[in-house]
């Protein structure tokens, strides 16, 4: 067995030994290049299936039904007589909160003041509310020489309105009586008790008119519209009159989708007699304004043209005027805007309106109608937070025919003294520039505040500002409620100086003079305590720095204002 292992041993090494001494030979012992091929041809063939579906076969049915039987025995129970009370349970409704809408309050102050002041009228209605307002003010005394500058104002005005789903309408009828007297023709030398009467000073202003309007209430409808027409006739103590019918006419198409129209009509048919109601003359103006408007999602486009027609048989003249109106409005948020505009315009010019801004005007007073050839605006505003509004304005422009007035001292050829009184003049290209900015608040009952700020300016090449007109203007307001016992509201008002013209006329010479009137500042407050829901006491104080300035030349103001009263609500 050893002997066959060394055999095979030594066999081994030697086939080892002979591989090893072929090195030099590469060639020799290689593997020979091959190549192998290996292909994946199979298939799998199966027999067609075939299949038969048969249909299941129906159940039979046709077993015999079993019949089955019920019987019970039928119990009828006999029940006392029974009779029920029944009550209809009626539920209460919520009692409506009763509305307090008639209210009286009057009161009294120094400077011999008395006032008054309600409405009275219907209550809750779903169709229809009546009723009648009025006011009395009047100061008996004032600043100069007491009883020769008093000034009252009395109104009343009754009232109706109906409306139902779709439309509204209103009517009233209006009486108000405004006298003053011409204090400012009162000179430390003259001796008023052997020169004039009281009455000789006195001005009486009184209108009766009345007013009539129709509204769409529907402001989806297509078209929506609103008509205003008013009458009055103006009577004065220095024999002037005013007769006047003036409407306004807007007339609004919503067309599906962006465009929509407008077409606006407005203007007043009158009658002026002045100079002891011994010369008279008619007045006609007659405006239209149509305009197509575009909407897209955040501009709104306006055009149009202003046509206004202006006729006055005192100078026998008809002059029809034609401006464009352009409007662009933007808004790049929910809640704020931008704005500019390019347009002319008619300014309706009445006695009534002069009267309103002058009440001692001469019985000379001619009227003019303003024209607005060309004005530029532009405009912003947004609400901060649903708080507070801002809104802001700069118009520049050009006007024909505005009025400013003169102070003019003639000679009483009676007494030989000067009296005064005012004059209209009428200034040509005018360069007008007016801006403005408001603030209000809206933080509910408790505390609200607005502030407005103005800046007026006229010039041409001879004035570079117009009398009686103040460049800057500053109005403040607040009002405090706390625990909605008391509530307190504070006014501000500044007004930076102005000019004025001043004549003094005493047939022998007429010098005119440009003299200033001070700037000047007035403070009030008003108090309020409620002694209930319904009565409440007030006390309202003005010019709490006593200043008694002047808005017109010698006219000065009352000094400090007190005036105290009581109201009631039922």
């Amino acid at each position: 067995m050893k002997k066959i292992i060394l055999n095979i041993l030594f066999l081994t090494i030697g086939i080892s030994l002979y591989a090893q001494d072929n090195w030099n030979e590469p060639t020799e012992g290689e593997l020979e290049d091959s190549q192998i091929v290996i292909e994946k041809n199979r298939s799998l063939d199966l027999p067609r299936a075939t299949r038969s579906f048969r249909q299941v076969p129906k159940i039979d049915q046709s077993s015999d039904s079993i019949r089955v039987n019920f019987s019970w025995n039928e119990i009828t129970p006999e029940l006392s007589k029974l009779k029920p009370g029944l009550r209809v349970l009626r539920i209460k409704d919520e009692p409506i909160p009763k509305l307090f809408a008639n209210q009286v309050s009057a009161g009294f102050g120094n400077y011999g003041a008395s006032y008054l002041s309600g409405f009275v009228g219907n209550k809750r209605d779903r169709n229809k509310s009546y009723g009648v307002q009025f006011y009395h003010k009047s100061f008996n005394k004032g600043a100069v020489d007491e009883k020769y500058s008093g000034s009252g104002y009395q109104m009343v005005r009754p009232s109706a309105r109906f409306f139902n789903d779709k439309i509204s309408f209103e009517t009233s009828l209006l009486y108000d009586r405004t006298n003053n007297y011409a204090y400012g023709s009162i000179e430390e030398e003259l001796d008023l008790n052997e020169s004039f009467s009281r009455d000789e000073f006195q001005k009486k202003f009184q209108t009766a008119g009345a007013h009539i309007g129709l509204s769409d209430r529907n402001i989806e409808d297509y078209f929506t519209y609103d008509y205003d027409a008013d009458f009055y006739h103006l009577f004065t103590s220095m024999n002037t009159a005013e007769t006047n019918f003036n409407f306004s006419l807007n007339n609004t198409y919503n067309f599906r989708g962006a465009f929509g129209a407008k077409l606006n009509a407005s203007g007043f048919i009158s009658n002026y007699n002045y100079f002891n109601e011994s010369q008279s003359y008619n007045r006609n103006l007659i405006q239209i304004d149509p305009s197509v408007v575009y909407k897209l999602d955040q501009i709104i486009l306006e055009g149009g043209l202003n046509i206004s027609y202006d006729n006055q048989s005192r100078t026998n003249i008809s002059e029809v005027y034609v401006y464009p109106n352009l409007n662009a409005t933007y808004f790049p948020l929910a809640k704020t805007y931008l704005g500019i505009g390019i347009s002319g315009d008619v300014r309706q010019v009445t006695y009534k309106s002069v009267l309103e801004t002058n009440p001692y005007l001469d019985p000379s007073f001619i009227l003019e109608n303003t024209i607005n050839p060309f004005q530029l605006t532009l405009k912003a505003g947004s609400n901060l937070l649903d708080k507070v509004q801002i809104d802001g304005s700069f118009e520049v422009g050009t006007v024909n025919k505005l009025p400013y007035f003169t102070d003019v001292r003639t000679d009483n050829q009676s007494g030989n003294e000067l009296l005064q009184s005012f004059v209209s003049i009428y200034s040509d290209n005018l360069t007008e520039l007016k801006s403005s900015i408001l603030i209000q608040t809206d933080f509910g009952k408790n505390f609200n505040l607005s502030a407005k700020g103005q800046y007026l300016s006229y010039a041409n090449d001879s004035i570079d500002a117009l009398p009686y007109v103040p460049k800057f203007k500053l109005d403040l307001k607040g009002n405090v409620s706390i625990k909605e016992k008391v509530e307190i509201g504070l006014s501000v008002y500044l007004q930076s100086k102005m000019e004025a013209y001043y004549r003094r006329i005493d047939f022998s010479s007429n010098l005119a003079t440009m003299t200033e009137i001070d700037p000047f500042a007035d403070l009030g407050l008003d108090v309020r305590y409620n002694l209930t829901s319904r009565a409440s006491i007030f006390v309202n104080a003005n010019n709490l720095l006593s200043n008694k300035y002047e808005y017109y030349l010698n006219y000065p103001n009352r000094g400090f204002q007190i005036l105290g009263g009581f109201t009631y609500s039922f």
